[in-house]
């Protein structure tokens, strides 16, 4: 996450950034899994219109894979996420552990970053 602040609202900004991924950390609600899916799948599609996306995919189904897929294949791969899977990589990938170990960096004058340090 990234934010943009003042000098003199680090502090408020670092505790604001603080609170969104603590509240991420509880998990996304089902209408808004449906809604990346939905996202995923039009967004796959949209890039699978344009000639390079459409040839990197397939290199690297070959590679990964050993043959390419089909659009359809794909959309239905996106079709298939279901709720306890994106929890599960929330709680894997984004949970308290996560923040805990996550590096923190701000960039401006160093008189406004000594109040994050």
């Amino acid at each position: 996450i990234t934010g943009g602040t003042t000098p003199e609202r680090i502090g408020e900004t670092i505790e604001q950034i603080e609170s969104n991924l603590a509240d991420f950390a509880s998990g996304p609600t089902e209408d808004e899994v449906v809604r990346v899916v939905r996202g995923l799948r039009s967004t796959g599609l949209m890039q699978m219109e344009q000639g390079p996306s459409r040839a990197r995919q397939i290199a690297l189904d070959l590679f990964r894979r050993g043959h390419a897929r089909t659009l359809e294949e794909i959309l239905d791969g996106y079709s298939a996420v279901s709720y306890d899977d994106v929890v599960r990589v929330v709680e894997t990938r984004m949970g308290s552990a996560w923040r805990e170990q996550a590096i923190r960096c701000v960039l401006g004058p160093g008189s406004a970053t000594a109040v994050f340090s």
